[in-house]
């Protein structure tokens, strides 16, 4: 018995002839893709809505037929789009079958189908084996579900790369965005210049131990200018530094948290060379980075999905740093290693 998974088609596509894997865009398509070849099926194809049975490879020209029911005021955006009738469906769905025959045995093999009912229906009845993760689940609701499985696999690869590049990025300044960060969760942020495969490259995943805390890190690390309080913060200050060759770098390491430390190292500071080095530092991460986050409720959670994330970075090879990355001045030789 194989194990086959079908993926519909989606609306939002490019706008030429390309490898249908590499055709249908959007959240939706992206992450059923990812999801079905974490599944390790033995085959995948594209339901296409105009083609039929789609392998990934398949190279196909962009079109604008559907089954999915289309409300009257997009179809008056797009009058080009072709809504296929209950008959036409049911002759496509004969098509399908058809297809799928040359490919798999109809009666014996596992189908995994991530569609809508509209593309499940014209189809079921002549699959013997079906599972439907998707069913019962409104779009939105079918992405959610989606990314939650996806990264549930804890593998920070191109696929999973490509989830979290599409999830709601935030830049500085992100006061009135504030509502829409939770309390809980984990950060992943991006740097300008750094790329792979067209996509943005994670220079830093961060999360916290206290409750409800997770806005109040994220301004410690972009707005407050306090080295002592944000290891972020102080890791750029290394790296100005070291990358000016300034002898002020071993101060800098000097902490004046605690008040046995301020009475041993405040009298060797420079306050307000410090104080210049704060605003340059903010200045480079507001104007450079951005982020996004995940959710996550406890403790326990965030910090073993931290580590999983960070250490599945660490790993890849196609995620190293750039020439020009600032890091690449780090004292911390892993941090240079990593790229994190």
């Amino acid at each position: 018995m194989k194990r086959i998974v079908l993926i519909s088609c989606v609306s939002k596509k490019g706008n030429k002839k390309t490898k249908a894997r590499d055709l249908y865009k959007g959240p939706l398509f992206t992450n059923s893709l990812a999801y079905a070849e974490k599944l390790n099926p033995d085959n995948i194809f594209i339901i296409s809505a105009k083609y039929g049975l789609v392998e990934l490879s398949r190279e196909i020209e962009p079109y604008d037929v559907t089954l999915s029911y289309v409300p009257p005021s997009k179809r008056m955006n797009n009058p080009n789009l072709i809504v296929l009738t209950k008959a036409e469906a049911n002759n496509w769905g004969l098509q399908v079958l058809k297809q799928l025959k040359q490919v798999a045995d109809l009666d014996r093999d596992e189908f995994i189908i991530l569609a809508g009912q509209s593309y499940i229906k014209p189809i079921q009845n002549g699959l013997t084996n079906i599972l439907e993760p998707l069913k019962g689940l409104k779009q939105g609701e079918r992405v959610k579900f989606l990314k939650e499985q996806n990264l549930s696999w804890g593998i920070i690869d191109r696929k999973t790369s490509h989830i979290i590049n599409e999830q709601k990025r935030f830049t500085f300044p992100f006061k009135q965005q504030e509502n829409e960060i939770p309390k809980n969760g984990i950060s992943i942020i991006f740097e300008i210049g750094e790329k792979f495969g067209g996509l943005d490259r994670i220079v830093r995943v961060g999360t916290h131990t206290g409750e409800n805390r997770l806005r109040s890190i994220l301004n410690q690390n972009f707005i407050k200018e306090n080295k002592n309080r944000s290891i972020f913060r102080k890791n750029f200050g290394r790296c100005f530094l070291n990358k000016d060759k300034s002898p002020y770098l071993l101060f800098w390491e000097l902490d004046t948290t605690s008040k046995v430390d301020t009475e041993k190292n405040l009298k060797l500071l420079n306050l307000v060379f410090e104080k210049q080095l704060e605003k340059k530092i903010s200045d480079y991460i507001q104007t450079n980075l951005s982020f996004c986050v995940l959710q996550v409720g406890t403790k326990t959670q965030r910090l073993s999905w931290e580590s999983k994330i960070i250490s599945t970075l660490a790993k890849s090879n196609e995620l190293k740093p750039s020439k020009n990355w600032l890091g690449n001045f780090s004292t911390k030789e892993k941090i240079k290693a990593i790229g994190l």
